[in-house]
């Protein structure tokens, strides 16, 4: 007798993908890939085409999984393909996901010494957003803009770096009404530790963006290993 069972649904695929969460949350980097690869295999059959919202998540994740794994270079194909998915999928560039993944592009690229093209991508994502939101008092907002901070202190940019880390405090005490948030720590460590003593970067511990919780698309705070923790809405359901 043959089974009626399939996986070829899109409810199948969306738990399979939070299967894919779970174990990259656990730091299970291997099996969430499989999980993800699997997910992305029923997506593909079940609407017939890539250009889809669900098929972009999956990339996106697919994408972060090769980040946490070091592999930058496939992390980047990943995350441009997402990025041409979304432009034809949504029909513009000022939309949430599209910055998130630029977003995305913008931290592979820091990751692989490329500041010049970290800073680009990031501003624009910031200009996205501003749009996006209509205002720069938003969580991802003051993330990019932490992000550029960042590349402006690797480049040796100090000036520039403090003065975005100042912009992206303000918005923080803002946005969370209160000091009291680990986001607005960071901001407030980046800004002040060059101008410690006898300062060093090996000297101090490491506040990069890897440490500041990812604000991309959720108002939530993300308190994972990687600034790579923001996953897209899975639309299989």
């Amino acid at each position: 007798r043959t089974s009626s069972w399939t996986r070829q649904h899109p409810s199948v695929a969306s738990t399979i993908y939070a299967l894919g969460q779970t174990a990259s949350d656990q730091g299970d980097y291997v099996e969430a890939k499989k999980l993800y690869l699997e997910t992305l295999e029923i997506e593909e059959q079940v609407f017939g085409t890539r250009q889809h919202p669900s098929v972009a998540s999956t990339l996106f994740a697919l994408g972060q999984t090769a980040s946490n794994q070091g592999d930058y270079v496939e992390a980047k194909r990943l995350y441009l393909e997402t990025f041409e998915i979304e432009e034809q999928v949504f029909g513009t560039r000022q939309h949430p996901s599209v910055a998130s993944t630029l977003y995305a592009l913008g931290q592979t690229a820091s990751n692989q010494g490329d500041y010049v093209e970290a800073k680009r991508l990031y501003l624009e994502t910031f200009e996205i957003e501003e749009q996006v939101f209509g205002t720069r008092q938003h969580p991802s907002v003051a993330s990019t803009l932490y992000a550029l901070g960042q590349t402006a202190s690797n480049q040796g940019d100090y000036v520039e770096a403090k003065k975005l880390y100042l912009e992206t405090l303000d918005i923080q005490e803002k946005v969370f009404e209160t000091r009291q948030h680990p986001s607005v720590l960071y901001s407030w460590v980046s800004w002040v530790r060059p101008m410690l003593p006898c300062y060093h970067a090996t000297m101090l511990p490491c506040y990069h963006a890897t440490m500041l919780p990812c604000y991309h698309a959720t108002m939530l705070p993300c308190y994972h290993a990687t600034n790579s923790c923001y996953q897209k809405p899975h639309f299989g359901v």
